[in-house]
């Protein structure tokens, strides 16, 4: 019988780091013959059926969930969602927490992270962080490659094609790539407002230079491709033999240096220091393989979570406090989402309706407001 392994995670209504993150993991325990299942608390349908297309795991949302299930692992992601089901009657065997960010309020550690159960962590500043914060002793679970990178051989020799990849990107880099494209180079533009869609090899492979933060560095090094880690952190720009292990601490973020600079500069750093980078990417490329290999990784978290034993927290002084609040935190969640989408519900019957009348006698009067809308691409939820 396959063992049965438990991921949660808040965000799955869009193409979030976390959400991706968590899809790889399950990916890689599907083929290791896990029956994987993943819990969250924002669930839209595209995203529903993107993971479980790509990773063989199940997506639930909370409220569809089955509460009598019982599991032999569990890896924990925002972890409110896990003290609600422990709160009602999810069976755990060997358990553990990850963690994912230093300043984002979800992603701090909770009662059950305090009281023994082992955090993960993705990230050497986020150990660091977990130990001087909350004496946590964080196991260390790196932003990883899945396989699907390990068989693709790249030969770049020239500086042509550009990839910017980034939810969030900086006003210099949008007017460097006006630059850059006025001197004759071709740049694509994945993320909000661009183009949205999950990052994989195959769409790496066609580019000479990735600009990015985050996970993304690792692909690109994983396939051998030259990276100016830049965004609205900021960043020293190319990823070198020589800086790697300090922008990795950092989790690739720009976080090293917050250095900022104008679009002008760095296009002439991705231009005069383009044949440097390309020189070492093979060195590069070798340091990827042994760090970031998702298999390699997911094995040594197995086998930290083996040697942990969950017990009940029934007893411990203010958890009971804790998992009442996750509770009431849990059902207002699915409470408002519930709402949102009968209002969605209502108000699409009728939104089409309101554009016609708009443009056959309202003008510009509503154009505004029409527009705004459209810019939303509401998708439809699961709730």
């Amino acid at each position: 019988m396959k063992k049965k392994f438990l991921l949660t995670g808040y965000y799955f209504d869009g193409y979030h780091g976390s959400m991706i993150h968590i899809a790889e993991v399950a990916k890689e325990l599907v083929s290791m013959g896990f029956d994987v299942d993943i819990v969250t608390l924002e669930l839209n349908n595209d995203i529903k059926v993107y993971v479980e297309d790509y990773s063989g795991a199940k997506v639930f949302y909370i409220k569809d969930f089955d509460l009598k299930k019982e599991y032999d692992y569990t890896l924990a992601y925002h972890a409110p969602i896990l003290t609600f089901l422990l709160s009602k009657g999810v069976k755990f065997g060997k358990l553990a927490l990850g963690c994912l960010s230093t300043f984002v309020d979800l992603e701090q550690p909770n009662l059950i992270g305090l009281n023994g159960v082992p955090v993960f962590a993705h990230s050497l500043e986020l150990v660091e962080y977990l130990n001087d914060n909350y004496g946590i002793s964080a196991n260390f679970l790196i932003n990883s490659v899945p396989n699907e990178y390990k068989n693709i051989e790249l030969k770049i020799t020239s500086l042509k094609k550009i990839a910017i990849v980034s939810n969030h990107i900086s006003s210099e880099i949008v007017e460097a790539k006006k630059i850059l494209e006025s001197g004759g180079y071709n740049i694509d533009v994945y993320g909000n407002k661009y183009n949205y869609e999950p990052i994989n090899a195959k769409i790496l492979a066609n580019y000479d230079l990735i600009i990015t933060i985050g996970k993304t560095v690792q692909y690109a090094l994983y396939l051998g491709i030259p990276v100016y880690n830049y965004d609205h952190f900021g960043g020293r720009g190319y990823i070198k033999p020589s800086n790697i292990d300090i922008e990795e601490y950092y989790n690739f973020s720009g976080r090293s240096s917050f250095r900022k600079i104008g679009a002008q500069e760095i296009v002439s750093e991705i231009l005069n220091g383009y044949a440097d980078a390309l020189a070492c990417v093979d060195e590069l490329k070798h340091i990827a393989r042994e760090r970031y290999d998702l298999h390699n990784n997911v094995v040594n978290l197995l086998i930290q979570l083996d040697k942990t034993e969950f017990k009940s927290f029934k007893e411990v002084p203010g958890l009971k406090i804790y998992e009442a609040h996750c509770s009431y935190l849990v059902n207002n969640i699915i409470h408002k989402n519930a709402i949102i989408s009968q209002l969605w519900h209502y108000f699409r019957q009728y939104y089409n309706f309101y554009k016609f009348i708009n443009k056959i006698t309202f003008g510009l009067c509503f154009k505004n407001i029409i527009d705004k809308i459209d810019e939303l691409n509401f998708k439809d939820k699961i709730y």
